[in-house]
């Protein structure tokens, strides 16, 4: 990957999220380089080590209280800095190893964070990553939401009052479209059918009169 790429990888980087994700793609599509050699394996391993104890952070046996999720809160926010670190460092090189990156960072509470995991997504799908195709899609949805923009693949569930079970928004002009039954046969023969969700929870504004909270 180009050095200038590299060094600007990060969600934190000085220039524009516009710009930023042309130059990221653009770096992603063209990079090669062996998967072989110390570093590499490493960092792979590193990577798979955050993925695995960020889905086990999101498993429970009873709804989780605000106490539970303020502590995953913060677990997410550790491990996103050290993926931000390994990114920095032009560590990443495996299909795996933009999955697992961009699971980890579109649990991010920032808006960037999800951005660039759907971009890494698209990476590792690119590579061949059979799952990655969702996750950029689910992760597209999520900025979309958390920048108060309708989402657009149907990815994101939804409800109205904290009582209520989470699903699809019904209203919303995707939920019979083409595209999202598509992503949806995609979802059942790569995910088993369940969506991806991040326990956390978000409030839309676009409705005044309907505030919705979601996950993803």
């Amino acid at each position: 990957m180009h050095s200038f790429a590299a060094k600007h990888f990060s969600a934190h980087g000085s220039i524009g999220v516009v710009a930023k994700s042309v130059l990221i793609t653009a770096a992603l599509v063209g990079a090669v380089g062996p998967l072989a050699g110390q570093q590499e394996a490493s960092a792979s391993q590193e990577l798979r080590e955050l993925y695995e104890a960020d889905q086990a952070d999101r498993r429970f046996s009873s709804p989780p209280t605000p106490e539970q999720w303020a502590e995953v809160s913060a677990r997410d926010r550790e491990r996103q800095a050290r993926v931000h670190e390994l990114l920095r460092s032009d560590r990443l090189a495996a299909a795996d190893d933009f999955y697992h990156a961009a699971m980890v960072l579109q649990h991010g509470e920032g808006s960037e964070d999800i951005l660039l995991a759907h971009i890494l997504a698209a990476a590792a799908g690119f590579r061949g990553h059979e799952k990655a195709q969702w996750l950029s899609a689910a992760a597209l949805d999520r900025y979309l939401h958390r920048t108060e923009q309708p989402q657009r693949l149907g990815t994101q569930y939804v409800r109205v009052r904290p009582d209520e079970p989470y699903r699809l928004d019904p209203d919303a002009p995707w939920s019979q479209g083409a595209s999202t039954r598509t992503l949806r046969g995609a979802r059942e023969r790569t995910s088993g059918g369940s969506p991806i969700r991040s326990g956390k929870r978000s409030v839309s504004s676009r409705s005044p009169s309907r505030r919705r909270t979601s996950i993803g």
